[in-house]
């Protein structure tokens, strides 16, 4: 079993609403919505043949969140739909880092009867990271 997270968390909605923001309209939308799926869907299997290759799970797996992190702060920046497009291909790419990485770290490391459990506690510690940048976040706006 995979966790259930989604390669946008908490900045799925937010996109939308940048891109209408900047000028975007819903044809600009869809358009930056299928590019970001895109970028997420060749940066899966990017990721995991180089950590497979170089046999390096948790650098690769810090590079996506630290990726991920540079390019949420770059969206505060952006001012035009193309920006916006580039923003969310170069932040779902790097986010696709942080999917398959931690279950291959969790299935190296737990036996197969602590899988499920580790799997869960993964889940947990990001439900209550992603509560706590939004609260951090609310704080600072």
């Amino acid at each position: 079993m995979y966790p259930s997270r989604c390669p946008l968390g908490g900045t799925a909605p937010l996109i939308p609403i940048l891109t209408l923001e900047v000028g975007g309209g819903l044809t600009e939308v869809g358009v930056v919505n299928a590019v970001g799926s895109l970028a997420s869907m060749l940066g899966g299997p990017f990721w995991g043949k180089l950590s497979d290759r170089l046999n390096r799970r948790k650098v690769f797996l810090i590079l996506g969140f630290l990726g991920s992190a540079i390019a949420t702060f770059f969206f505060s920046l952006a001012r035009t739909v193309h920006q916006v497009m580039f923003i969310n291909e170069v932040y779902t790419f790097f986010i696709a880092a942080t999917i398959p990485i931690p279950i291959l770290i969790i299935t190296k490391t737990f036996q197969l009867e602590d899988r499920y459990h580790a799997i869960g506690k993964f889940n947990e510690i990001g439900i209550w990271a992603w509560v706590a940048g939004m609260v951090i976040g609310l704080l600072v706006v």
